[in-house]
């Protein structure tokens, strides 16, 4: 336990200082003085269903002070008022134009196809892409432009100020300067080598047209829910480069309106945003509840218990406070309310669980709504199925993640014992909860390595168990009955689960023993896997959440 708490506060020392150095290195835009000519730039609006903000963010974008620019509005089959509220305004500013975007291709994802319509309508030799719900400060294009042409950048992004006004809205509108500042090396991804370390936020994007056409434009990212990080990807792959700033001085954005729609737009975006990797969930999502949720459960249990020892509450306390730090540098930094901090917790596992659900819709789910259309993730899954075949083989989803997680498990019991008993209990929850979204998924798409991720989870169950000296023979007896009546009842491979399930029960009790409270914690955490498989925890906390107000401004 320990060792685990020592790795565990080093990590999260390196993570404040990486959040030091990133805070170091996006520097704030500063308005500058607007010169008396330059290069044409176009500001390009893609919008649909956008009635709520679109007038305030194109006449935010029709008074800039700087003297070149063209404003292009597309109105992409909108089913409320956007179209009419953009011509009323494009009728007031001369250089505001209103396109009319064409029906959505086979294979294009939206948003792509609206920029690439007006990538090539414009005319500018800069275009910066701009979402319909920001609002620009007179000074931010003469001042983002400048700061690009000066730092020789290729795509130039910046953070503006997030508003919103509930309790939870903010608490996950705060993972996009937590994602970009907290976690992610700025270093790296401002530099021109390692393409995959990458990121951008694409309600600001500022492109110098060559690189844009060298890149392929939306075109290349036309089936990416997350085109602005493939952008950013692409930009470095071609040897640009990419270039953060923070921009909560010139620009403003609220880009959800009610917890509900926050998780929606969120949840569609969050597994892409780590390239549909199967590999980055079932080691990553352990890895994050080990290193930022576990702080909080040990303190919590350390103080109740009044457990005085240094692994059980000194050094979390520490860890907690390493948390706290790093991300109230994060909140005063983007002007996010200070008393955000006491919800960080509810932050990181609001993103877990987003994450959660965006792999689920991606692999087994079949739909996605938003903005009154209809994705299918047809193309996407393929995609990630021929990445995970090259990695694993053919016909390797959560099975082949649940194969790597419970061989996991032996190395931790041979050489770690029952130090390694939190752990284990993460990557026992981790196999439980890719185990039941296997078996949530429609019968059809059964992997055939189902059955031998079963087996295998039940016998690495017990080869854990009997190195840690945790295997008495009564729980053997039972797990067999559990089998035998399961195999005669049900099937043989119901058998196997229920017998794995036990198993795994017992390594996350036995854990619970050694670190009180992370017991309840799985308990919780199943039940909020097969929640989430059905309903979005929105739909459950959404309307109570929503009667507390907490502007931003």
């Amino acid at each position: 336990m320990l060792i685990y708490q020592a790795v565990v506060t080093a990590l999260l020392a390196a993570l404040l200082l990486n959040t030091l150095n990133n805070l170091r290195l996006i520097r704030r835009l500063h308005p500058r003085p607007h010169p008396a000519s330059g290069p044409l730039v176009s500001i390009l609006v893609p919008a649909r269903n956008e009635a709520r903000t679109i007038a305030h963010c194109v006449i935010s974008l029709a008074r800039q002070d700087y003297p070149r620019c063209e404003v292009l509005v597309l109105d992409d089959q909108s089913e409320d008022a956007t179209a009419e509220i953009a011509d009323r305004v494009a009728r007031r500013y001369p250089q505001v134009r209103l396109l009319q975007g064409s029906a959505l291709p086979s294979g294009w994802h939206g948003k792509a196809w609206a920029c690439r319509q007006l990538g090539l309508a414009a005319r500018g030799e800069w275009l910066l892409f701009v979402d319909a719900d920001v609002v620009l400060a007179r000074e931010c294009v003469t001042s983002a432009l400048a700061a690009a042409r000066e730092q020789s950048a290729d795509l130039l992004t910046l953070m503006p100020r997030l508003e919103a006004a509930g309790v939870g809205e903010a608490l996950l509108l705060a993972t996009m300067p937590l994602t970009f500042a907290g976690f992610l090396p700025q270093g790296l991804v401002m530099g021109r080598r390692w393409p995959l370390v990458a990121g951008a936020l694409g309600k600001f994007l500022l492109f110098r047209r060559e690189a844009y056409l060298r890149i392929g434009g939306h075109e290349a990212v036309r089936t990416d829910i997350v085109e602005d990080m493939q952008l950013s990807r692409l930009v470095k792959r071609h040897g640009g480069r990419l270039m953060w700033y923070d921009g909560t001085v010139l620009a403003r954005a609220r880009p959800y309106h009610g917890l509900g729609e926050a998780w929606r737009g969120i949840a569609k975006s969050s597994f892409a945003a780590i390239d549909y990797s199967l590999t980055a969930l079932v080691l990553g999502i352990p890895a994050v509840a080990a290193v930022l949720l576990a702080p909080y459960g040990f303190a919590v249990a350390g103080i109740i218990g009044r457990r005085m020892e240094a692994a059980l509450l000194w050094l979390p306390l520490a860890q907690v406070a390493l948390l706290w730090v790093s991300y109230l540098l994060i909140v005063w930094r983007f002007q996010l309310p200070r008393r955000m901090v006491v919800l960080h917790a509810a932050t990181i596992l609001a993103t877990i669980l987003l994450t959660m659900q965006s792999a689920y819709q991606v692999l087994l789910g079949d739909r996605v709504a938003w903005k009154g259309r209809t994705y299918r993730f047809n193309s996407t899954r393929r995609r990630a199925g021929q990445r995970t075949g090259r990695r694993w083989g053919a016909a390797v989803e959560l099975p082949g993640a649940r194969l790597v997680i419970v061989a996991l498990l032996l190395p931790l019991g041979w050489h770690w014992g029952r130090e390694g008993l939190p752990l284990a209990a993460i990557l026992t929850l981790a196999a439980g909860t890719c185990a039941a979204l296997e078996y949530i998924a429609p019968r059809e798409r059964a992997s055939r390595l189902t059955p031998v991720a079963d087996v295998c989870w039940c016998a690495v169950g017990l080869a854990y168990l009997q190195l840690d000296g945790l295997l008495p023979i009564g729980l053997v007896l039972v797990a067999l009955v559990v089998a035998g009546l399961g195999a005669q009842v049900v099937s043989r491979q119901a058998g196997v689960v229920t017998a794995g399930a036990l198993l795994g029960s017992s390594i996350v009790l036995a854990a619970g023993m050694e670190a009180p409270g992370l017991d309840t914690v799985g308990l919780l955490w199943t039940v909020g896997v097969i929640v989430l498989a059905r309903r979005s925890i929105a739909q459950v906390v959404g309307p109570w959440l929503e009667r507390f107000r907490l502007p931003l401004s």
